[in-house]
């Protein structure tokens, strides 16, 4: 089994989001919009189906061992054709692309040396 390089997490409101792992994935979303089903379909890399669930105020992310490859590069697709983009022939490099223009258009944009000492010098990557 080749291990997860990336999370990728669909939204309600047609909105693609990427994460470098399940933790990171996690620690973003707030259990009360996961409750709310705001992340309807979340996968990895290689098309796992990750179903989410809420233990209180804490998001749990769990591989159920079910593939969806065909979901996976049919959301992929739609996403890429809404905003514009090229469709992607690499899931890994368009999760890297995804996690480097959130790390671009982060806000409040502070000064560089403050910026570099909370986020470090380079966006995650997966």
């Amino acid at each position: 089994m080749t291990p997860v390089r990336a999370i990728f997490v669909f939204t309600a409101d047609q909105d693609l989001l990427a994460f470098p792992s399940l933790e990171d994935a996690a620690g973003y979303m707030e259990a009360v919009d996961v409750e709310a089903a705001e992340y309807p379909a979340i996968y990895t890399d290689q098309g796992n189906v990750i179903e989410a669930s809420a233990a209180g105020q804490t998001v749990v992310l769990t591989d159920t061992g079910r593939n969806d490859s065909g979901d996976l590069t049919f959301r992929i697709r739609r996403y890429a054709q809404m905003v514009g983009v090229p469709i992607p022939t690499d899931r890994v490099a368009f999760a890297n692309a995804l996690l480097r223009d959130e790390w671009e258009a982060r806000w409040p944009q502070r000064p560089r040396w403050l910026s570099r000492r909370i986020y470090g010098e380079t966006p995650p990557s997966v």
